[in-house]
């Protein structure tokens, strides 16, 4: 999919990539489908960011999976669903201590450590 991204749009940010590398493969057929109509990256990220928000990323989820794509790119479904299973107050660790994470084995070794309801 980010083949056929980067041909019609050339170079996609960062971020964007990241988002597509983690989309599952039932997310991916309505993209593709979209792929002869988008016209900018900016609508490839606004397209993703309704699919997230849909996904139930609003707000301090959204913000703390953005800062844990900054740092440290792909996350997998099974890591966003981790994320959609923590509290409000494991959230608030998480943005904390994500700050010293240095790979995703770091996020999972603490979603290991971390029970959720």
């Amino acid at each position: 999919m980010l083949r056929f991204l980067r041909q019609r749009l050339g170079t996609l940010p960062a971020l964007t990539e990241a988002q597509v590398k983690g989309l599952t493969e039932a997310q991916i057929e309505p993209l593709s489908d979209l792929l002869l109509t988008l016209t900018s990256p900016d609508e490839v990220a606004t397209w993703l960011t309704e699919v997230e928000t849909a996904e139930g990323f609003v707000g301090l989820r959204a913000q703390v999976l953005a800062q844990l794509r900054q740092r440290l790119g792909v996350l997998s479904p099974q890591h966003k669903q981790h994320l959609l299973n923590l509290s409000i107050d494991q959230l608030h660790r998480l943005a904390e201590v994500s700050l010293t994470f240095e790979n995703i084995q770091a996020l999972e070794a603490w979603f290991g450590q971390t029970p959720t309801g």
